[in-house]
């Protein structure tokens, strides 16, 4: 860790990248499942 390289940079920007893809995941698989949630509870009414 002692040599601070310029590709630091590019791990930090791939890591940003990373983490927003994540919570996009995470956003979209939160919808998904309360959707099904709310059609299941629908279809049980």
């Amino acid at each position: 860790m002692a040599n601070e390289q310029p590709l630091n940079l590019a791990q930090l920007v791939a890591d940003y990248i990373f983490y927003w893809k994540f919570k996009h995941n995470v956003r979209v698989a939160l919808t998904t499942l309360s959707r099904r949630l709310i059609i299941t509870m629908v279809i049980l009414e």
